[in-house]
């Protein structure tokens, strides 16, 4: 075993290395799909660690069960407990079935079984997810990625330090220069030739699309033909294939739309009909329809959302990501690495001031470059609301504690995420606006550059043009290039400043083709195309999702329709029991609950909580299908929870 694994992997592949080495054929399959989800573990000590901990989360849950049944048998009145009633004149072996050993026995069996298939099938099915996650990242990004080879190979590069290059920028390229990596790697490291690397990375990848290209780019090479030609058809291909996918992507939501209305609005309507009608007819209480309100819906919705993620729609150009590189404006400067030096304490003190004084001229702009960091304020101050309008309601009986502290907390929660969702919008109009903007913007510096202008004087120029939201980005970055950066310096500093995917595509494209040569028109016009192709794509699907989040309004509106009847119209004609009469018979030690009894503001107090958790999951899966982004769909649950709670607060 290897120094750098964990102890529980030293004991695990102690246990059952053997075993697992022994077995290889039999999780040959799950060795693949190792290697295709990019999980960095050798299929040995994966089966090791599964086991292992399918066999203590089987343990553990067997004695939490069996501690809880010694629990119940020695807290009951009498010390005992009898799984069921015999007979007295029952057979020997029915009693010894019936008895408490027998019934330990299965708790056991049960709850180990359970607990071992669980953790096991999640162990065993996790590479799955992960590889198939990775292949719906590699096919939304392979059509750019592509188009920046072609762009390249137009400009003279080689196919390997285009691979690398690719590799390089992984924050603009992500699982395809991955991807990119094995094949360097394979070229670089093992001594393979570029087409034998090729056709080894394409037996691991798990896209079949980027499968498909690795073996045709191997077999075109071979075949010695034009590699920009093959290239450039791919480019077009791969863009063909992604039309059809967000076709394909458009019809299955639209039947998951169809899922959600009918399983987390017309089902759970139709379950709470039911469920007070029963409620009418007996002396239950509230606890199935609290089930429903508070576990049920919740958790479906969740899953529901994963499901939305799994299928790819977590994403866009449009979202904001932490670039892992850091701009490298003083490489030349020589730095002291010693933490108490006082020139390292006067750095970071200088450095520290100009963060705040930046922060100062213009907290608005930094919080709209990163809406997250409003955060750091919000939530501390909704949280001391919380506590300082909530404490003096603990301990109150349920009803006047519950009905308070809902109001305190959806206060709480407007502080914290009101301000967030007001930036993140901000900072998406803005970001739509410039990707808006950015196929003219490639197509006037082609022209420019076409003219004889280089990349410099082509910045320059563009001063002079029309670009809306770019125009102050344009100033920026010239405003760089006159205090001494060269146009890629600069324009790496715009791509720091913006930080989004269509922008980081174009600065990586221009910059790389001006590295290899200064007529950059070519790549330029490939770069305009892509862009432009890429706007199209963002419209239509905006377009298309448009009806997909009318129908979750929709089916908002409705379930707060009814709800609001049930409230207004069905409750106050049945016989019900106030709060008042639930007091004194608690003080009295009379029944609080009669049969053909409901307790109408407990149940109107259930109806508002349902109407406020439909608001909160119905917007967020707006905001998936709709912008492909859970922050996104906070500004349409902020709009449903508002209606549902103005409506049940002030209406009734």
């Amino acid at each position: 075993m290897a120094a750098s694994y964990s102890a529980l992997d030293k004991i695990s592949y102690r246990l059952f290395g053997g075993y697992a080495r022994e077995n290889r054929s039999t999780y040959f399959d799950l060795q693949i799909s190792l290697r295709k989800a990019g999980i960095a573990v050798p299929a040995d000590i994966y089966v090791s660690r599964m086991l292992t901990l399918s066999l203590s989360s089987g343990l553990a849950l067997s004695v939490a069960c069996m501690l809880t049944a010694l629990l119940v048998k020695f807290t009951s009145p009498d010390g005992t407990f009898v799984p069921w009633h015999l007979s007295s004149d029952a057979s020997p072996l029915a009693q010894a079935f019936s008895s408490e050993l027998f019934l330990i026995i299965v708790i056991l069996a049960i709850s180990f079984l359970a607990a071992f298939v669980s953790v096991y099938s999640l162990f065993r099915n996790y590479p799955l997810y992960r590889a198939n996650m990775r292949e719906k990242s590699i096919d939304q990004t392979l059509p750019h990625a592509v188009t920046f080879m072609y762009a390249m190979s137009s400009g003279g590069m080689s196919l390997l330090d285009i691979f690398r290059t690719i590799y390089q920028h992984r924050d603009v390229y992500g699982e395809v220069a991955t991807e990119s990596q094995a094949v360097v790697r394979g070229v670089e490291l093992l001594g393979l030739d570029l087409i034998t690397s090729l056709r080894q990375a394409s037996a691991i990848t798990p896209s079949d699309h980027l499968k498909n290209f690795f073996e045709s780019t191997a077999t075109h090479m071979e075949s010695g033909g034009d590699l920009a030609k093959f290239l450039h058809s791919r480019s077009d291909q791969f863009q063909v294939l992604a039309a059809q996918e967000r076709k394909a992507l458009q019809d299955m939501l639209s039947m998951m739309a169809e899922v959600y209305v009918t399983a987390f609005v017309a089902g759970p309507l139709f379950l709470i009909t039911i469920l007070i009608s029963l409620g009418l007819m007996s002396a239950q209480g509230t606890d199935q329809i609290d089930l429903l309100v508070y576990v049920m819906i919740p958790v479906g919705s969740v899953l529901f959302v994963w499901m939305l993620i799994a299928m790819g729609l977590d994403g866009g150009d449009s979202k904001a990501i932490i670039l892992n590189r850091k701009l490298a404006e003083f490489s030349d400067v020589d730095k002291t690495r010693d933490p108490q030096a006082a020139a390292s304490q006067a750095i970071r003190q200088a450095e520290l001031r100009y963060r705040v004084r930046r922060f100062l001229e213009s907290p608005g702009a930094s919080f709209i470059n990163n809406p997250f960091r409003v955060l750091y304020i919000t939530v501390p101050v909704a949280a001391l609301v919380f506590l300082a309008l909530s404490y003096p309601y603990f301990g109150q009986p349920y009803y006047d504690m519950v009905s308070h502290i809902d109001d305190i907390l959806l206060l709480s929660g407007t502080i914290a995420l009101m301000p967030f969702i007001i930036f993140w919008e901000l900072r998406t109009r803005k970001i739509k606006k410039m990707d808006a903007a950015i196929p003219e913007f490639l197509k006037r510096l082609a022209s420019f550059n076409e003219s004889g202008l280089t990349l410099t004087m082509a910045i320059k120029s563009l001063l002079q043009s029309n670009l809306g939201v770019l125009n102050v980005e344009i100033r920026k970055i010239w405003m760089d290039i006159e205090w001494g950066a060269d146009a890629r310096d600069a324009l790496a500093r715009f791509e720091y400043r913006v930080n989004t995917a269509s922008i980081r595509r174009v600065v990586t494209l221009i910059t790389r083709a001006s590295e290899s040569s200064g007529d950059i028109k070519e790549t330029l016009s490939i770069a305009a195309a892509d862009a432009a192709s890429s706007q199209t794509d963002r419209e239509e699907r905006f377009l298309s999702m448009l009806l997909y989040v009318s129908i979750i309004y929709i089916s908002f509106f409705v379930f707060l329709y009814i709800l609001y009847t049930l409230s207004t119209v069905f409750l106050p004609v049945t016989p019900g029991v106030s709060i008042a009469q639930q007091l004194n018979a608690t003080a009295t030690g009379a029944s609080t609950t009669f049969s053909g009894s409901v307790d109408i503001q407990m149940y109107k107090l259930i109806f508002l909580h349902a109407v406020l958790l439909q608001g909160l999951f119905s917007g967020i899966v707006a905001g998936m299908m709709g912008e492909g982004n859970i922050c996104s769909g906070l500004k349409h649950s902020a709009i449903m929870m508002l209606l549902g709670y103005v409506v049940f607060t002030v209406l009734l």
